[in-house]
């Protein structure tokens, strides 16, 4: 009887044996008293782990695109290794939690853990693109010594 369950737009879980459980607003551990409670009627000594899953939109500058499940115990780096790491042109130290279209101000730095964040089910974490310079920084630094030597040799 193991295995992962879905809970529904309402709140709503439809669990092996026991049906349709309402399990929104409970904590994790309030939950897992509760099935253990109501599968001790048919099984001996049920052992119950509950994990609470945020499902988060990770975009921008990232390699894979898409919606993720992300576990609370991960870090933000691990969350952005799901998408397949920040792409070359991403800044993966500026990443921005979005809620319903709107900034949402956090310090998210790669080592922080998600259960340390406001991030929630439904969120958007954004990787901001790297400027044109910054990812050019060689080719523009060729430009302005080869624009400066041209000025010294035109000015002498």
């Amino acid at each position: 009887m193991s295995g992962d369950i879905q809970v529904d737009q309402t709140g709503v879980a439809t669990l092996p044996r026991l049906g349709p459980v309402d399990v929104s607003g409970m904590p994790a551990d309030s939950l897992k008293r509760m099935l253990i409670g109501k599968y001790a009627e048919f099984l001996r000594d049920p052992a119950i782990d509950v994990t609470v899953l945020r499902r988060v939109t990770i975009v921008g500058a990232v390699r894979t695109p898409g919606v993720y499940h992300v576990d609370p115990t991960m870090t933000l780096a691990d969350a952005l290794a799901l998408a397949g790491g920040a792409a070359p042109d991403g800044k993966k130290d500026q990443v921005e939690l979005r809620r319903q279209g709107e900034r949402v101000a956090a310090k998210l730095g790669e080592r922080a853990r998600i259960a340390d964040t406001p991030l929630r089910s439904g969120d958007e974490l954004f990787v901001p693109e790297r400027s044109w310079i910054s990812r050019n920084f060689g080719l523009v630094l060729a430009g302005v010594s080869t624009a400066t030597s041209l000025f010294f040799i035109i000015t002498r």
